[in-house]
Order: C-alpha cells, then structure tokens, then sequence
C-alpha cells in the first residue's frame, strides 16, 4: 500500500534490461542492501579452492545460509 514501508525486495527483469544498473545505483546511495547470489556463490567457491578436492558446483544451501547471514548482520548494523 501506498506509504507503507519496504522490508525488501527483488529486481527481477529481462536478459539486459538494467537490473545491474538500478542496484548499483541504490546500493551506492547507501538506502539498501544488495545481495548478489551470483557474487556470493563464486566467493564460496573460491573457498572451496583450498580444499583438497573441491566439490564440482556449490550446495543451494550455502549460499542460502551466507545471505541469511549477511540480512542478520546488516539488520544487527542498522535496526529498525
């Protein structure tokens, strides 16, 4: 509803439609907080690259449980 607060959201859109261009431009206004899965599932993939065998993709589930961690840190920074 109109005047109502936003808790979160999520850009959705076409293949070059601008998505990157909008969260880039409210995440450097500092009002959001950008979570990308894509960054987030090569920086624990990268992680993996110490282990001796590394697995070959990442599980679902540790991406899911890194962007919990960084809501309940931004929300532990900033709460409303």
């Amino acid at each position: 509803m109109m005047g109502d607060k936003i808790s979160y959201g999520i850009v959705t859109g076409a293949w070059l439609s601008g998505k990157t261009t909008v969260c880039k431009y409210y995440g450097g206004l500092g009002t959001m907080l950008l979570i990308d899965p894509k960054a987030i599932n090569e920086e624990i993939k990268k992680s993996y690259e110490e282990l001796p065998e590394p697995p070959e993709s990442v599980p679902l589930s540790a991406v899911v449980d890194k962007i919990k961690d960084r809501v309940k840190a931004a929300r532990a920074k900033n709460p409303q």
